[in-house]
């Protein structure tokens, strides 16, 4: 097996980075994985097996009965504006707040949506 940070440091004449040293790492994986087919994952970094699947979905059920998110005051009251039918430059001036923050809670929470709950 070859030694990757030896070799980094013959060539360069230095100690690879950690970033250089995950980057190797993660060629030399790949090219084992393109010489011996079975090295090669059978399912993504993030993937999850049939069971893990299920069991995450029921626990995030549990978690969630009616499907409302919990958010702020703030973004509560940007909700209730928008379906009031307020633009969010109206609601930046009513709130004193950028237009921006505005426009980012409508992205984020994908705003107006009827099942909200607020922080305590």
């Amino acid at each position: 097996m070859v030694n990757i940070c030896d070799t980094f440091t013959r060539m360069y004449g230095r100690k690879p980075s950690a970033s250089e040293l995950a980057a190797m790492m993660r060629m030399k994986a790949e090219q084992d994985a393109f010489k011996n087919k079975d090295m090669k994952p059978k399912v993504g970094a993030m993937g999850l097996s049939g069971p893990c699947q299920k069991r995450s979905k029921a626990a995030s059920a549990k978690r969630n009965p009616d499907g409302a998110i919990v958010v702020s005051k703030l973004t509560m009251k940007i909700s209730r504006l928008l379906e009031l039918g307020l633009k969010p430059e109206q609601i930046a001036y009513a709130l004193f707040i950028e237009v921006s923050n505005v426009k980012g809670h409508i992205v984020r929470y994908k705003l107006p949506r009827p099942n909200l709950k607020q922080k305590t």
